[in-house]
């Protein structure tokens, strides 16, 4: 579990963070507009800035600063220029640095300075702005020396320290107030410390005491969260929000603990959207301790989305920050511990280098002896049982769990949660099914009084194990019936972009019981029902043509205009991207950052546009019969073992097999993946393969059968189970786009081929080729057109398969969000470039690749290859696909692709024929 929240501080139903929605007010700044005769297209006349590392900010805005301060000044949108900082006469030394959306300058603050001037030229424009200052107030050593008492964990001391600051002056009563509301808090004392946080910040505020208000508002909220009182939070965030207005610090952890809030609240999207702007500006700011939270922030968000692996190089690369005091070591330790419980929560047979034990201990010492705080302790102490327990040693995580509850000072709700739902599962390894379902019952019924729902999801799935176990299958059925329903709602949640696949791949417990107990009852028929519906749960939310036709006029114009927004963008980054030779090496690294910035500003337009879409709410259309040569082969592995199903108009049979292994040789997994469907494969035509994990791995369609290859006997599709109502093609018009970036003349050779084929079968062909197929032309030619040829290079990266693309000319792009954005797309598409469908033979489920874009957006078939490619053998089975597909008297992608593969096979029976696949919707 981790639930110490570093700063938790938000705010309910936040679309857009404090930072991007608010523009951002200078902290101690006045601003001064220059003479109007001076135009300049760049600098705006009042120079935006902010101000961080002031020892406090006053109403004023006036920032206070300590004999020999730096502070920070970020400057957005200014990235050339001059820039000048002045305290009177007098030059003050600075420190640049430049990024992609501004510039952070560092200022030594001179003795006695009441101000600064701080002013930037470029060209004839001059921007200015000033900086108010005031000396800090000497501290009360009565303060330093209660806080030092109670980092020490003397408590008591620490609080009597305290006794010595007179409360006749209102701002000394404000921090006495705030101290000891720290110190009552780690006392246990969580009602005493929310009053005197209070009382703390209306005396702050009525001080004028901006910076204090905000911080004691922060930890109050914190306290807010930590109990649930979600609606107290967001109200007290609204008025924080108010006085950070002027405090360029506070708004910084405004914006990260509004993603808190949001998490707290189930919404993983604005949560790790406001994270990831959070540490940008922290880093703007220079506020480095800042940077790390919002770092860690983003971790454990990764971690929900399935990116353990990534989530725990972040921890370890925080560790090794020098700075880092002895209870922000142990919390990242912890955070490593936890990370490594999760990866094999996840996947039982994840390999790590590490030992969860490990990390989790070394957090445990620290906390004792350097960082006396019950509450991270007792945290560690829980993630500790969870570790034990996995290791099957049930003793040692009893004793864990009995140490964490002996040491916690009034637990939140949501660690009562933790402990029912261990105790459950030590329950069941101790073969006590009975004593674990009750405390599965108490975790739902708290899981539920939260609204929780992934709690409620670990709750039921503890249920339906004990229930099992206690051979009560329809009710165990019952329990995890439930627990796949609220994976459902949650669905709509996850982020594009960020883990979609990850995110469903380690939820995937409930549906594979699901699956495995649907068969032990006797029903293959709704087993293979939740197969297809649980493969198509990345996919089956992003189906955009389908969910369009159900919005409503209001939603249908927010739609189009966060589409619009989207591809304004997507132009002017090719269009910057065309101009990098222009530029010399010195500014091509910053050009290059820009655009990358612009590319996830891009993709979370487009996500605000997908939300739009009432996305994992649909439900997958039931699949039409097969007909009486079809069949459809499934594969997904179950608690007892692999299940393999086989469906035809005859209804559906299923099969327990041997692990699949991808690595095994072709004639064994033939035995295992083919060989218990002989019969009904000898009498099909057609067959869909809906594989999962590892099965996805496999080249299915050219596994021996009979002798041959399996595509010898019959046309063989890959599906995705998305199955909408087949569309006809609504013209007899053709893109082919060849050869963008002018090396591949193999690729022209089979563009000319192609369009010759495409005119004989009366079809007009628009050609994009070389410079003329940039992003820009690619993407308005793809609306008016029902079948697409491309011949050129393709790569595939990113999370969910989000980065890959089709390489068009001047350094653009096609990618899957912008094919997901386009108004229509062609019915047939044929990618005759590397790694078009890589997507679709890596991983556990079905994310957004190239091929799975067009096919969710619209397309009904997609030829495209898994790997990389010889560009001869490109040309020679685009060839042959075309000669058989302009022939045919109906356009049947699939069949066509079949024979030319097999044509040529026959020529060439060492190429790599394999790596091209049909993809289809259903």
């Amino acid at each position: 579990m981790r639930f110490v929240l570093a700063s938790t501080r938000t705010a309910l139903g936040v679309v857009a963070c404090t930072v991007a929605a608010v523009v951002a007010t200078a902290v101690a700044v006045e601003r001064r507009r220059a003479p109007a005769s001076q135009p300049s297209p760049s600098i705006a006349d009042a120079l935006p800035i902010e101000v961080s590392g002031c020892a406090a900010v006053l109403r004023g805005p006036v920032c206070e600063v300590t004999e020999g301060a730096e502070i920070r000044l970020w400057l957005p949108g200014v990235t050339g220029g001059t820039i000048r900082v002045t305290a009177g006469d007098a030059e003050v030394s600075t420190t640049l640095t430049t990024w992609p959306d501004g510039r952070t300058v560092r200022a030594m603050v001179p003795s006695g300075a009441g101000r600064l001037d701080v002013r930037v030229t470029e060209g004839a424009r001059t921007a200015a702005a000033t900086v108010h200052l005031t000396p800090r107030p000497a501290t009360d050593q009565a303060f330093e020396q209660s806080r030092a008492l109670r980092r020490a964990g003397r408590f008591e001391e620490a609080a009597a320290a305290l006794a010595s600051v007179p409360e006749a002056d209102a701002g000394a009563r404000a921090a006495m107030l705030s101290a000891l509301a720290r110190i009552e808090y780690q006392r246990g004392r969580v009602d005493a410390a929310m009053g005197d946080f209070r009382e703390a910040i209306s005396l702050h505020d009525a001080e004028g005491h901006l910076s204090e208000a905000v911080d004691d508002s922060g930890a109050l909220t914190y306290l807010l969260l930590e109990r649930s009182r979600i609606g107290e939070a967001r109200d007290l965030m609204a008025r924080e929000r108010e006085l950070a207005r002027d405090y360029a610090d506070g708004q910084s952890q405004l914006t990260h603990d509004e993603g808190l809030l949001a998490w707290n609240t189930g919404d993983l999207r604005t949560s790790l959207r406001c994270a990831r702007e959070a540490e940008a500006h922290f880093a703007r700011l220079g506020m480095e301790r800042g940077r790390r939270a919002a770092a860690v922030t983003i971790a454990l968000r990764l971690q929900e989305l399935g990116r353990t692996t990534e989530a725990i190089a972040i921890f370890r690369a925080l560790l090794d920050v020098k700075d880092a005091g002895a209870c922000e070591r142990a919390d990242l330790l912890d955070d490593v511990g936890w990370g490594a419980l999760l990866a094999i929560e996840d996947d039982p047979r994840a390999r790590l280098d590490l030992d969860a034990r490990e990390p989790l201990a070394q957090a445990t010492e620290i906390f004792r002896a350097s960082c006396p705080d019950p509450n991270r302790l007792a945290n560690v102490l829980e993630n500790t049982a969870l570790a034990e327990l996995q290791h099957h040693r049930l003793a040692e995580a009893r004793a864990a769990l009995d140490e964490a509850r002996a040491v916690e000072h009034d637990p939140p709700i949501v660690v009562a949660l933790f402990w029912h739902h261990t105790m459950g599962r030590i329950a069941l390894a101790q073969g006590a099914p009975a004593v674990a379902l009750a405390s599965f019952a108490r975790e739902t019924e708290i899981a539920a009084g939260l609204g929780s729902i992934n709690d409620q999801r670990l709750a039921a799935e503890g249920q339906a194990a004990a229930l099992a176990a206690l051979g009560r299958k329809t009710e165990a059925l019952a329990s995890l019936d439930a627990a796949d329903a609220l994976v459902d709602e949650i669905s709509g949640a996850i982020p594009l972009g960020e883990g979609m696949d990850g995110f469903f791949a380690t939820r995937d417990r409930a549906a594979l019981r699901r699956v495995d107990l649907l068969v032990q009852l006797g029903h293959p028929d709704q087993a293979m029902a939740a197969i297809r519906h649980w493969r198509a749960r990345v996919l089956g939310g992003l189906r955009v043509a389908a969910a369009l036709e159900r919005l409503g006029p209001a939603a249908r114009g927010r739609w189009e205009d966060a589409v619009g927004r989207y591809r304004a963008l997507r132009d002017a980054m090719d269009q910057d991207t065309a101009r990098d030779w222009e530029l010399p090496s010195d500014r091509l690294a910053a050009a290059r950052a820009r655009r990358e910035e612009s590319a996830r500003r891009a993709r979370a337009l487009l996500d605000d546009a997908l939300s739009v879409l009432p996305r994992g709410v649909a439900p997958v259309p039931e699949p039409a019969p097969p007909g009486p040569a079809e069949l459809d082969l499934a594969y997904v592995p179950s608690p007892s073992g692999w299940l393999a199903f086989a469906r035809t108009a005859d209804g559906v049979t299923v099969r327990r097999i041997d692990r699949i292994d991808p690595g095994a040789s072709a004639s064994e997994l033939a035995q295992t993946m083919l060989g218990p469907f002989d019969v009904a494969i000898a009498s099909a035509r057609i067959i869909r393969f809906l594989p999962y994990g590892d099965a996805r791995a496999v080249d299915l369609h050219a596994l021996p059968w009979s002798g041959r290859p399996l595509l010898e006997h019959a046309v063989v599709e890959y599906a995705l189970g998305l199955d909408d109502a087949p569309r006809a093609p609504a013209s007899h018009r053709a893109l082919v786009v060849a050869d963008p970036g002018g090396d591949l003349p193999e690729a022209r050779v089979e563009a000319d081929a192609v369009s010759a084929a495409l005119a004989r079968w009366s079809w007009h062909v628009d050609d994009l080729r070389g410079a003329r197929a940039d992003g820009e032309g690619m993407r308005d030619a793809l609306g008016s057109v029902e079948l697409l040829h491309y011949a050129g290079h393709a790569t595939f990266g990113g999370v969910d398969g989000v980065d890959s693309a089709l390489s068009l000319a001047g350094g653009s792009r096609l990618t899957p969000a912008d094919i997901l954005a386009l108004p229509h797309v062609p019915a047939v598409v044929a990618l005759f470039g590397c790694d078009t469908a890589r997507e679709s033979a890596t991983g556990r489920l079905d994310a957004l690749g190239l091929t799975s874009a067009f096919l969710v957006a619209g397309a009904q078939v997609v030829v495209a290859t898994s790997r990389v490619v010889d560009d001869a053998l490109a040309r020679d089975v685009a060839a042959e696909f075309y000669r058989r597909l302009t022939a045919a008297p109906a356009l049947d992608a699939a069949g066509a692709l079949r024979e030319a593969v097999l044509a040529v096979r026959a020529r060439s029976p060492a190429s790599d024929w394999p790596a091209f696949r049909v993809l289809v919707r259903g």
